[in-house]
């Protein structure tokens, strides 16, 4: 009885260390389980915690991208020209290079900005597209508003020849059209039907011409009896005077500028070779000729001309005139920029390039075009016979033409949106 007792005690034993060391191996699982939920749960944090570090580093990094493109662009109105190319330029270190587009009809420049968050392992990308946008306001209309809307008023015969005209034409004598083509109205009455358009006014050109000449003389009375200041003829560099001055004749040589802070008289005639300037607060007045010479940088600036002798042009200069022009007889070659100019006398020449003026001449105006092509926006208005010989190379476009846009935009548009990724 002994024996059996001690065998079922070690038995019961046996069953108590093997409940122990179940129990045991259980708490391990238990706490291997926990502890490993514990250290994935901050992973899980830990990954949070980048996550949120990247998309603020990638959302700081584009604001501040988007801000310097957007200042970089804007910096652009500081310009005097500004074209889709240079808003390309200006946003080519901030954007995605193979994402630009240029809407060239729109005036429109498309991109994509990106920037990487990144934050230990996890890097987020964020893009914006933007939209640059030059709005153009429309410009003053092309010179020539005194011919009533015609580009080309001839009240003596008129003869065209290989021209294209690019609005309303005026003849009050015989018309010859050889292969010209007007992109407008033939108005004339030696031509049967008429066409119900308003014949423009006729201008008295030379007492327009008169009369300027007389103002001038009157309100500057002052100047006109002031003593010339002694200069050399030959102007060989820079001049200035800080109030009105009177001179007598002058050569301005090759690159001279000879500015006057007032009004300027010249008591003779005025030759301006190669890039020379004559700029003047006041007014300009030459009582003899003026010649310019060859150069591509010949400037005439006042806030109104007065030639009273013959104007030529030689070797082709391109001339830029800021202000109306009165003068007697202007021969031009080259290229002419400027306003109004009204002539008592006739007009000859070429013209070459890009021009801009409205011409108004009391005698006839012969205009023939030399070997380049060659374009006109304004007018020609004469109260004599027109002659104009485009050689199939010139275009008039005249007061009824679309003004040309301006080179700097009124406003430029900036625009952001969120980039849709599929």
């Amino acid at each position: 009885m002994k024996g059996r007792g001690q065998a079922a005690f070690r038995q019961e034993q046996g069953y108590a260390l093997i409940s122990v060391l179940l129990l045991v191996a259980l708490l391990l699982v238990v706490g291997t389980l926990v502890m490993q939920s514990v250290t994935n749960s901050q992973g899980m944090v830990n990954v949070s915690e980048d996550i949120v570090s990247a998309q603020a580093d990638g959302e700081t990094k584009l604001l501040i991208k988007l801000s310097e493109l957007r200042a970089a662009v804007m910096a652009l109105m500081k310009k005097d020209k500004v074209t889709l190319e240079d808003v390309k330029a200006a946003a080519a270190p901030y954007v995605e290079s193979d994402t630009v587009t240029l809407d060239k009809e729109n005036q429109r420049y498309v991109a994509i900005v990106k920037a990487d968050g990144v934050s230990d392992k996890i890097t987020q990308t964020f893009r914006r597209k933007v939209a640059i946008t030059l709005s153009f306001t429309p410009g003053d209309p092309s010179p020539g508003s005194g011919t009533g809307g015609y580009a080309v008023v001839s009240f003596g015969a008129l003869a065209l020849n290989g021209t294209t005209i690019n609005g309303n034409v005026y003849s009050a004598g015989a018309v010859a059209n050889n292969q010209s083509k007007i992109n407008g109205v033939l108005v004339s009455p030696t031509i049967p039907g008429g066409s119900g358009l308003t014949p423009p006014d006729k201008l008295d050109i030379s007492s327009i011409v008169h009369q300027v000449d007389k103002e001038m003389k009157t309100t500057k009375s002052a100047l006109f009896s002031t003593p010339a200041t002694p200069l050399d003829f030959e102007v060989k560099a820079n001049a200035k005077y800080t109030k009105s001055t009177v001179l007598n004749s002058i050569k301005l040589m090759p690159n001279v500028t000879l500015t006057v802070d007032g009004d300027l008289w010249v008591n003779g005639g005025v030759t301006m070779e190669a890039n020379s300037s004559i700029v003047a607060s006041g007014i300009i007045y030459i009582s003899g000729d003026l010649l310019m010479n060859s150069g591509n940088n010949m400037k005439l600036q006042g806030s109104r001309i007065k030639v009273n002798g013959t104007t030529n042009f030689n070797s082709d200069p391109t001339v830029n005139i800021t202000g109306d022009f009165y003068g007697s007889t202007l021969n031009t070659s080259g290229t002419l920029l400027a306003k109004n100019i009204y002539l008592t006398g006739t007009s000859n020449g070429n013209i070459n390039g890009s021009n801009q003026f409205a011409l108004f001449a009391a005698g006839s105006v012969n205009l023939n075009n030399g070997n380049s092509p060659s374009t006109l926006a304004g007018s020609v208005y004469t109260n004599g016979a027109l002659n104009i010989n485009g050689n199939d190379k010139v275009i008039i476009n005249g007061s009824t033409a679309p003004p040309t846009p301006p080179d700097k935009p009124s406003e430029i548009k900036f625009e952001e949106k969120n980039v849709v990724i599929n």
